[in-house]
């Protein structure tokens, strides 16, 4: 009888000394649940590692011109100026119906020489998506590139000619002025040149942004446009690599 009071009392204290040691509770590699998050975050293994798409960030701003596209029912009467009449303006090849067969293996991909332009083109106006731009600081651009010099939108040549001008016509945003104007062949020896660039980001750093550009024509005319940059996701691979999608919108007009 003593014998089995003496086994429980050491019972007893074993169990005593067990509670009041923290580390005894570890001795089984039982994860410890009070730790923060960061300790409890699944681990990925190299063996689990793939190209595969990791996460979706998306956008990190509102796209600016939503709601704002418009069917275009304009006559197309632009294109008797002697600087769309004379010459092959590369155009978007979503808008050609029919592709000059002499452009395919030299214009192959997103730009075309197009013989006949769709007849569903839409169009954004240029007075409407520059709306409430007047006091922002826009960077100005030399030979293409990007300067650290800065300027008002409303002290630009852009807004001044978009404002002030006696015709103003909004037609497809579809052509891409850039090719030839800043070459070597007839765009470059008096029928258009390019007058001023300007970029503004839109969320402050180099992700989504508008490029403004003014081309001037020898019959007076200038070319006004908008390319808006727009992140539509930023992926980012399982490799630590990113992969970053944009889409392009355009807006154009014809002042005089």
């Amino acid at each position: 009888m003593k014998k089995h009071l003496l086994l429980a009392v050491l019972l007893i204290l074993a169990l005593s000394l067990s509670a009041c040691n923290p580390n005894l509770a570890k001795e089984n590699n039982v994860p410890d649940t009070s730790s923060s998050p960061e300790t409890t975050e699944e681990t990925v293994k190299p063996a689990d590692v793939s190209t595969e798409e990791k996460n979706d960030l998306g956008s990190e701003v509102e796209f600016l011109w939503d709601g704002m596209e418009k069917e275009y029912t304009g006559d197309y009467s632009y294109l008797d100026l002697p600087f769309f009449r004379d010459y092959d303006i590369p155009t978007l090849r979503s808008a050609c119906k029919v592709v000059k067969a002499d452009s395919v293996e030299g214009m192959a991909g997103e730009w075309v020489y197009c013989e006949e332009l769709n007849e569903d083109l839409a169009y954004y106006d240029l007075k409407e998506v520059t709306s409430g731009l007047e006091d922002k600081t826009m960077y100005l651009t030399e030979d293409g590139y990007l300067t650290k010099e800065t300027i008002l939108f409303k002290d630009s040549l852009f807004y001044q000619l978009l404002n002030e001008s006696s015709e103003y016509t909004p037609i497809p945003g579809i052509y891409n002025y850039s090719t030839g104007i800043k070459g070597d062949d007839a765009f470059s020896e008096g029928e258009a040149k390019f007058e001023q660039g300007l970029v503004y980001f839109v969320n402050g750093n180099d992700v989504d942004r508008m490029s403004f550009a003014v081309v001037s024509l020898s019959d007076g005319h200038y070319i006004l446009s908008i390319e808006y940059r727009v992140r539509e996701s930023a992926n980012t691979m399982a490799t630590g690599e990113p992969k970053v999608k944009f889409s392009y919108y355009r807006s154009t007009a014809i002042v005089k």
